[in-house]
C-alpha cells in the first residue's frame, strides 16, 4: 500500500512548495540540475507549478562525505539536513561516479552503503522521501579502472546494479529508498542508436551530445535528459518543457523526452511511487461517480498494474480533474491480466494513457486516450474509435465487420490479427497517418498482403487479395506494398561549491584501486525488451 502512503506525504508537503534538494558533487552541479528538475516539474506537473530545487555538492563528494559534513558541524550542511522537518519533498542522492559499481565487498563501497542508510534518516527526520540519481557509465568507459569498466554498457550495467542495491539500504522497516534511472535514459539513446546501425561513440551522434568534452561529465543536454528522468520517477507525469532548457537544441527535446519516459518503466525491477498493483488500489474519492472506473492523482500520475481478470466495464477513465486541477491516469496491463472496457476516456484537460505490456484488453466501443501495445493483445471490436495507436510488440486484433478508426496516428510493429472471413482485399483500420513496419506480421491468408492507402487526408490499412495488388482504387499507395507473413575526474566549478580534491582520482589513480584488485566483472540493470518497446512507441508518437 505505498501509493496511499505517498500521496499523504506528498499531499502535506503541498503546504509549501514542492521542494527538491540535490546532495552530490560535479554530476549535479554541472549545468543546475537542480534548477532543470524544478523546471522541468512546473512544465510537467500542473499542480506543481511552483516546485523548486536546492543542492548541497562540492567537487567529487561521495555520499560519507556529506554524512561528515553534518556530523563535523558544517553550518549549511547541517542546516538543510538536520533543521526544520517539511521543507523537503524529496532529497536526492548522488554518489561518486564511480564507486558504486565496485564490488560491494570493497570499502568505498561499503562506506557508501552505511552513508545511503544515515541520511535516508535524516531525510525521515525531515518528512522527505530519499531518491537515489543512479549516474551513467563513462561514455568510453574508465581508463583508470579498465578491468571492471571497459566500456559504457559494462560500466552502466555495474552502476546501476550498485545503485539498485543501495536502495536496500533504508533507515525504517517497510520504507521504500526510490532510485531515478538517469544511466538507463543514456542506455536508451546508445541502444537506439545500436538499433538503427550506428555507432554511439561516434562525435556527433545523440549518445556522444549527452558528455561533457571528457566524456564523464553530463553536457546540457545530458543534465536535461537526467532533469527528465526525475520528473518521472518523482510522480509519473510524462516530462515536458515549456521553454527549451538552457544549451539544448529544440530539435532533441522529442528523442530526449522519449528516452526519460522509456527508462522509467514501472511494475518491473524498480519501485515507483505512482504505481500500484490493481489488488491495493483505491480510487480517488473525489470522483463524479459517471467517471466509472477512475485512475488519477493531481501529484502523482496514478498507473494501475493489472495482473488478474477483472469484471467487464461500461468506462475506464485514466485522468481527471481534481479540483479544477487536472489529473493524470493509466492502466498498465500486465501478464495475467484480462480486462474488456466499453470506453476508456479521459477528462478534458487532463492526462491518460492505457498501455498493453502483457495480458489482454478488449476495447468494446471507444477511447479517447492513447492506446500503448508493447506486449500481450488489445482486441479493438467492430467500429471502435480512437485517437492514437502505438504498437511497438505484441498483438492488434482487428475485425473485417467493423473495422476501427482513428483520429491521430497509427503506427503498428508486432502482430496485427484480424478477425473476420476474407473474400476479398478488404479494408483493415483508417487513421490520419498509419505507418506499418516492414516485419510486421499478420495472419492473412497466403499470398495476401497489407497496404496503406492515401486519400483526401486519410490512410487506410488494407488486406489486399493476390489478384487485387497494385489497384490505385483506393488511392496513391503511400506506404504501401507487401508485408511478409509469418573523468578525468570529477572536478569543482561554478556556483561557489567546494574545491576540494577528487576523492576518483584517490579511488583509482594510486594503483591500489578496487577496481584494479578486484578483477571480477558483474553485469546487471540492463534494459530489458519492454523499455526498448516503449522507447520505439514514444518515438513515433512524437516523430508524428
Amino acid at each position: 500500500m505505498l501509493l496511499p502512503i505517498l500521496l499523504s506525504s506528498v499531499v502535506s508537503a503541498q503546504e509549501t512548495p514542492p521542494r527538491v534538494l540535490h546532495l552530490g558533487n560535479s554530476y549535479t552541479f554541472f549545468n543546475d540540475l537542480q534548477f532543470r528538475v524544478a523546471d522541468a516539474l512546473r512544465a510537467s506537473v500542473p499542480a506543481m507549478h511552483d516546485a523548486e530545487g536546492e543542492r548541497l555538492t562540492a567537487g567529487g563528494l561521495r555520499l560519507p562525505d556529506h554524512v561528515d559534513r553534518v556530523e563535523r558541524g558544517d553550518a549549511e550542511w547541517v542546516d538543510k539536513l538536520t533543521g526544520e522537518p517539511g521543507r523537503w519533498t524529496w532529497m536526492v542522492l548522488q554518489d561518486q561516479s564511480q564507486i558504486p559499481g565496485f564490488p560491494e565487498t570493497e570499502r568505498y563501497w561499503q562506506e557508501s552503503a552505511d552513508a545511503v542508510s544515515t541520511l535516508d534518516g535524516y531525510a525521515v527526520d525531515q518528512g522527505a522521501e530519499t531518491v537515489l540519481f543512479m549516474t551513467w557509465g563513462r561514455r568510453d568507459g574508465d581508463s583508470t579502472n579498465p578491468s571492471m569498466y571497459p566500456d559504457f554498457t559494462t560500466m552502466n550495467d555495474r552502476l546501476d546494479a550498485g545503485y539498485r542495491s543501495y536502495a536496500t539500504r533504508t533507515s525504517v522497516d517497510g520504507r521504500t529508498i526510490w532510485v531515478a534511472p538517469a544511466g538507463r535514459a543514456f542506455a536508451a539513446v546508445y541502444n537506439r542508436i545500436l538499433a538503427e546501425g550506428g555507432t554511439p561513440e561516434d562525435a556527433g551522434s545523440d549518445f556522444h551530445r549527452l558528455y561533457d568534452g571528457d566524456g564523464s561529465h553530463p553536457s546540457a543536454l545530458g543534465t536535461a535528459l537526467s532533469a527528465s528522468v526525475f520528473v518521472r520517477t518523482f510522480t509519473g507525469w510524462p516530462p515536458a518543457w515549456d521553454t527549451t532548457p538552457p544549451g539544448v537544441d529544440a530539435a532533441d527535446l522529442d528523442w530526449m523526452l522519449d528516452a526519460a519516459n522509456a527508462a522509467v518503466v514501472p511494475f518491473d525491477d524498480l519501485a515507483y511511487p505512482w504505481a500500484v498493483m490493481v489488488a491495493d488500489y483505491s480510487a480517488p474519492t473525489d470522483m463524479d461517480p459517471g467517471l466509472g472506473w477512475v485512475a488519477s492523482g493531481d501529484q502523482l500520475c496514478v498507473t494501475v498494474g493489472v495482473d488478474s481478470a477483472q469484471d467487464d466495464v461500461e468506462q475506464v477513465t485514466l485522468g481527471a480533474l481534481h479540483d479544477a486541477t487536472p489529473g493524470c491516469g493509466r492502466v498498465w496491463m500486465l501478464d495475467g491480466g484480462s480486462w474488456s472496457a466499453e470506453r476508456v476516456d479521459a477528462e478534458a484537460g487532463a492526462t491518460g494513457e492505457l498501455v498493453v505490456a502483457g495480458g489482454s484488453f478488449t476495447l468494446r466501443s471507444a477511447a479517447s486516450v492513447p492506446l500503448v501495445v508493447a506486449g500481450g493483445t488489445l482486441s479493438l471490436a467492430d467500429g471502435t474509435t480512437g485517437t492514437t495507436l502505438d504498437q511497438s510488440a505484441g498483438t492488434v486484433v482487428v475485425s473485417v465487420a467493423g473495422p476501427p478508426t482513428f483520429s491521430d496516428t497509427v503506427s503498428l510493429a508486432g502482430t496485427l490479427q484480424v478477425d473476420g472471413t476474407l473474400a476479398d482485399s478488404a479494408s483493415l483500420m483508417a487513421s490520419a497517418s498509419i505507418t506499418v513496419a516492414d516485419d510486421l506480421a499478420h495472419n492473412l491468408p497466403d499470398d495476401w498482403a497489407l497496404e496503406v492507402r492515401s486519400e483526401d487526408g486519410t490512410d487506410t490499412l488494407w488486406a489486399v487479395a493476390p489478384d487485387a495488388g497494385g489497384d490505385d482504387a483506393g488511392g496513391d499507395g503511400d506506404g504501401g506494398g507487401a508485408v511478409d507473413e509469418g573523468t578525468a575526474g570529477e572536478t569543482t566549478s561554478g556556483g561557489g561549491d567546494g574545491g576540494e580534491d577528487d576523492p576518483e582520482d584517490e579511488a583509482s589513480s594510486s594503483g591500489t584501486s578496487p577496481a584494479d584488485k578486484s578483477g571480477c566483472a558483474v553485469t546487471a540493470g540492463a534494459m530489458g525488451g519492454l523499455t526498448l518497446a516503449l522507447f520505439a512507441v514514444w518515438g513515433r508518437r512524437r516523430d508524428t
